[in-house]
């Protein structure tokens, strides 16, 4: 092979390996950004349908281990830190804020008198449940874990809640797991009807009152 020949190769690979043009790669980035653009709404649903189910399944989850650990365990086996001496048992998580609607009691802060921790009544017997009743009726104690795992906080960081109190009175108004939901703004009475969840709360009922 000549030099000529070899050269004329060379400039032709070099001529075909360069890629696009300035123009060529303009509209190839035009095309994408649309592409990305038209995207992000969809992802952006996704991730929104996601949160949502995921909150939906967790306080499902609470709501039926409560009402197991509260088969085991009645109201009136009562000691200092039961679950019938409090009036909110909470998750980890932030404090969600009040909306319009919503009670105060939803958001006391954690470490006040009366709010306890999920997880020690459902998880581990932080709260020390021992057996209850006498012969012949049935010794019924905690026989957790109600859970798999501890259940943290919602998929926007905020706590979920409990008004175990409702629970604890048998009273008219219902027991409920309660999450913010993407607002995180608690809209819901502490004392109602469970079925009617205020805003965007998310909600599953625990026990009907009447």
């Amino acid at each position: 092979m000549n030099r000529r020949l070899a050269g004329t190769l060379l400039v032709t690979w070099l001529q075909r390996a360069r890629g696009f043009s300035i123009a060529e790669t303009a509209i190839v980035l035009t095309a994408a950004s649309l592409l990305t653009a038209a995207a992000v709404p969809t992802v952006s649903g996704y991730v929104t349908q996601a949160r949502q189910v995921r909150a939906e399944h967790d306080v499902r989850a609470i709501a039926l281990s409560l009402l197991r650990m509260t088969d085991d365990v009645p109201a009136e086996a009562r000691i200092p830190r039961g679950w019938a001496t409090h009036r909110l048992l909470v998750t980890s998580g932030i404090a969600p804020e009040r909306g319009r609607g919503g009670a105060a009691e939803w958001v006391t802060p954690t470490g006040q008198q009366h709010v306890g921790e999920l997880t020690d009544h459902l998880l581990r017997n932080g709260a020390g449940y021992t057996a209850f009743g006498t012969p012949p009726t049935p010794r019924l104690g905690w026989r957790g874990p109600y859970l798999d795992a501890a259940i943290g906080p919602d998929p926007w960081g905020r706590r979920y809640a409990v008004n175990v109190a409702m629970l604890a009175a048998h009273g008219r108004f219902d027991t409920l797991v309660i999450c913010a939901g993407p607002n995180g703004l608690i809209e819901t009475a502490f004392e109602g009807d469970g079925l009617s969840a205020g805003g965007d709360d998310i909600v599953a009922l625990v026990s009907s009152g009447g």
